[in-house]
């Protein structure tokens, strides 16, 4: 089994952005990545194979 890390990003129709990483799972492979269109905001899911990888585009996310 392998630990993938979920990023859950959230782009606000008023500009704001969000992202934190919100799951941890054990899989063999990575799970689908995702997005949802709401009323108020974008918000996609995206997996990563290793924290390092998930904290830097959180980082990235953050300074858009």
């Amino acid at each position: 089994m392998k630990k993938w890390y979920g990023v859950t990003t959230s782009f606000y129709d008023d500009g704001r952005t969000t992202a934190a990483i919100t799951s941890i799972i054990d899989a063999e492979e990575k799970p689908e990545d995702s997005y949802h269109s709401g009323p108020r905001a974008d918000v996609y899911i995206d997996w990563f194979d290793s924290y390092t990888a998930a904290e830097k585009f959180v980082n990235g996310a953050r300074k858009a």
